[in-house]
């Protein structure tokens, strides 16, 4: 098992998911206090509680653009998927090829 590194990109993927967790468990309890306020008994306002979700989802996004980006200089000519060479259609391509009108 190779060395972790802090520019892998699971760190950068685990890194993102703990900081939108943490930042939606805060907002989760600032939101929970702010209701507990209760300014009339009419409406009680259920208690929020944080998703584990999210978190995983944007810390997958985070881990697949970093491994993408970090991958982008290692790639071989099998891993391209556009082929420098030229295609038929490009071939005999000029700029300076006038067009042939014909009347039939």
């Amino acid at each position: 098992m190779n060395d972790i590194s802090i520019n892998d990109p699971i760190i950068f993927g685990l890194v993102a998911g703990v900081i939108s967790y943490l930042i939606i468990h805060l907002d989760a309890e600032f939101e929970n206090k702010k209701n507990n306020v209760n300014i009339s008994n009419k409406c009680k306002c259920p208690l929020l509680k944080p998703s584990i979700k999210l978190p995983l989802l944007i810390s997958v996004i985070v881990w697949y653009c970093a491994h993408y980006y970090s991958n982008l200089g290692n790639n071989t000519s099998s891993d391209v998927f556009v082929d420098t060479e030229m295609s038929m259609f490009e071939d005999n391509l000029t700029f300076t090829d006038l067009a042939v009108f014909s009347n039939v």
